[in-house]
């Protein structure tokens, strides 16, 4: 596959015409419109067909909670296009101005809980917090990467989720220690258990040590109920 943009694609005998290509380490993904100006997201999968035919699956167990499906061809998928920020952007932001996002924290969890109620028994895989946007219209927060997502453990998610945002640069503050205290507070609430979170997270900052080779972020002695 080529990994520069196109001009077009087509899908379906549908021409879409290219408009920006997002940020994506695992495939290309591209915001497109077809000629009454609506617009998509086309995604082209670097592992082929597998890898279409998982995501196209859990697309639909997960739905109306995951991206409506438009189309396909042999190696891409045409999804909606949720309007609005990703999350990651929003949390450098609220770190940035230095902000508590309450209401960020309460909209991650519902999200969250909605999805795992949609599915139970499945987690959702890439937790990166660039997969979750913010939607423009209402404000809710959708998770648009199911390539990933399988039979599995909710805490696994969690763990992850707070490795992750405890190492975007600059790694390991103390606001961020405390967002993930608050967050994972409420995660505990919703019925996870701490232990595992705790468990998880220590396995993925472990991973991202030696990705990054840099020295690894240690939890504290009484995390999940303390962090700071």
């Amino acid at each position: 596959m080529n990994r520069d943009a196109p001009g077009e694609v087509t899908v379906q005998g549908r021409r879409l015409m290219v408009r920006h290509r997002f940020f994506s380490l695992k495939n290309m993904v591209l915001l497109v419109a077809d000629q009454t100006g609506k617009e998509m997201v086309y995604k082209c999968f670097v592992k082929g067909r597998p890898s279409l035919v998982r995501e196209k699956a859990n697309l639909l167990r997960f739905a109306p909670e995951s991206p409506a499906l438009f189309g396909e061809s042999e190696d891409a998928l045409l999804l909606e296009y949720i309007e609005g920020e990703n999350l990651l952007d929003v949390y450098v932001r609220l770190e940035e101005e230095g902000l508590a996002g309450t209401e960020v924290l309460d909209n991650l969890v519902g999200s969250l809980g909605r999805l795992y109620r949609k599915s139970p028994g499945y987690r959702l895989g890439d937790m990166n917090l660039r997969n979750f946007i913010l939607e423009k219209d209402n404000g809710r927060i959708r998770f648009v990467d199911y390539e990933e997502t399988s039979v599995g453990k909710r805490e696994e998610d969690a763990g992850r989720l707070m490795a992750f945002l405890l190492t975007y640069r600059p790694v390991d503050t103390v606001w961020k220690r405390t967002f993930v205290s608050h967050l994972t507070e409420r995660l505990v609430l919703s019925g996870l258990d701490g232990t595992l979170i705790r468990h998880y997270a220590e396995d993925e900052l472990t991973a991202i040590s030696h990705r990054r080779r840099m020295e690894k972020i240690m939890l504290p002695e009484g995390f999940p109920d303390s962090i700071c």
